[in-house]
C-alpha cells in the first residue's frame, strides 16, 4: 500500500515537473526555459485553476519569448486568457493551456508550437454574448466569487448564487445613450433562472431578462439595457431519431407493405412445400437407399 501511494507522488511530481514546451517547433530553437509564478490577485488565478506555467527564449528567424500557463480544464483557461491578454502581444488558447508569444513569428511557426502542445481536449462554453455592438477584449468569463468581484462589482454574491452551480459571461458594450455593461447568468436549469430573475430585477439600475437557462443582466441607460438584455435568447437543439420510412402520412403505403410481406411468406411456404414433395418424389424412385414406402405398424388394440 505504501509503496503504491509512494508511485503515485512520484508521478504527479514527474508530471508537475515535465516542461511545457518543446525543445524545438518550427524553424526554432530553445535557448532557455523559466518557471513562471502566478499571476496576482492570487485567489483569481486559483479560482480559473491555475496549476503551472513556464518561460522560454528561442532562437531562429528572430528572438521569441514565449510564456504559457496551465489550467485545471479548458473553461478556467477561456477566463484566464480574457483576463490576462493585452494588445501588446500575440495572445492564443489552446485546450487548458494560455499562451503569450512576444516577437513577429510566422504563422506556420505559431502552429506548430501549438501542435506541439498536448490535444485541447474538453470543447469550450458555448458564447452567449450577443457580438453587435460588443467592445472588442471586454468579454469576461466568470467562474466565481473572485472573479465576480474584480470585474462586475455592482453584482453581490449573495444575488448570483454560485452556490447554484451558474457560469456568467461579461462583456461591454458602446450604445446611442452611452456605454452598457452585459452579464449573462447561464444556470443548469430554466426552474432555477426563474427563480433568481426576480432577485435581479430588484437591483438598482438593471435591468433583467430571462431566456431558458440564461439570465441577462445590464447596467446602462435604461431603453438601451432592456433592449440589450432582450437580445440574449437561449436556442435549444432537439435532436430526433428519423424513420428510414414513414407510413403516418399516408395509410395506403402501410397496406401495400403488409400484403407484400404476407405475399413472401406463402412464396416461401409453397417453395418449402414444392422441395418436400420433390425430395419425397426422388425417393419413391429408388434414388436413395431408403426403401420407398415403411410398412405401418399395427398394435391390434381391439375391444
Amino acid at each position: 500500500m505504501k509503496l503504491a501511494l509512494g508511485l503515485l507522488v512520484a508521478t504527479a511530481l514527474l508530471a508537475a515537473d515535465k516542461p511545457i514546451f518543446p525543445d524545438q517547433f518550427g524553424k526554432y530553437k530553445l535557448v532557455e526555459r523559466a518557471a513562471v509564478g502566478s499571476p496576482e490577485p492570487a485567489a483569481l488565478a486559483s479560482e480559473y485553476g491555475f496549476e503551472a506555467a513556464e518561460s522560454a527564449h528561442y532562437k531562429g528567424p528572430q528572438k521569441l519569448t514565449v510564456t504559457t500557463w496551465r489550467m485545471k480544464d479548458s473553461t478556467g483557461a477561456l477566463g484566464f486568457y480574457q483576463w490576462q491578454r493585452t494588445p501588446q502581444a500575440a495572445w492564443f488558447q489552446k485546450g487548458r493551456h494560455v499562451l503569450q508569444v512576444e516577437g513577429t513569428p510566422a504563422k506556420k511557426d505559431i502552429q506548430a508550437l501549438l501542435a506541439a502542445l498536448p490535444p485541447a481536449g474538453e470543447p469550450l462554453p458555448p458564447v452567449y454574448l450577443p457580438a453587435k455592438d460588443r467592445t472588442a477584449g471586454s468579454e469576461r468569463y466568470i467562474l466565481g466569487q473572485a472573479s465576480l468581484r474584480q470585474f462586475e462589482s455592482r453584482l453581490p454574491v449573495e444575488v448570483a448564487r454560485f452556490d447554484l452551480g451558474p457560469e456568467i459571461q461579461l462583456a461591454k458594450y458602446q450604445t446611442p445613450a452611452g456605454e452598457a455593461a452585459l452579464a449573462v447568468f447561464s444556470y443548469p436549469t430554466p426552474q432555477i433562472a426563474r427563480i433568481q430573475v426576480k432577485e435581479f430585477e430588484k437591483l438598482p439600475g438593471a435591468a433583467a431578462h430571462r431566456s431558458g437557462p440564461l439570465v441577462a443582466v445590464v447596467f446602462g441607460p435604461s431603453e438601451e439595457a432592456k433592449h440589450l438584455a432582450a437580445a440574449v435568447e437561449y436556442r435549444a437543439s432537439v435532436m430526433t431519431n428519423e424513420p428510414t420510412r414513414d407510413y403516418e402520412g399516408n395509410p395506403g403505403d402501410l397496406l401495400i407493405a403488409i400484403f407484400q410481406m404476407v405475399g413472401y411468406i406463402i412464396l416461401f411456404c409453397i417453395g418449402a412445400g414444392v422441395l418436400v414433395g420433390v425430395f419425397h418424389r426422388i425417393q419413391d424412385r429408388g434414388f436413395t437407399n431408403q426403401p420407398a414406402t415403411e410398412a405401418m405398424i399395427r398394435l391390434h388394440i381391439e375391444d
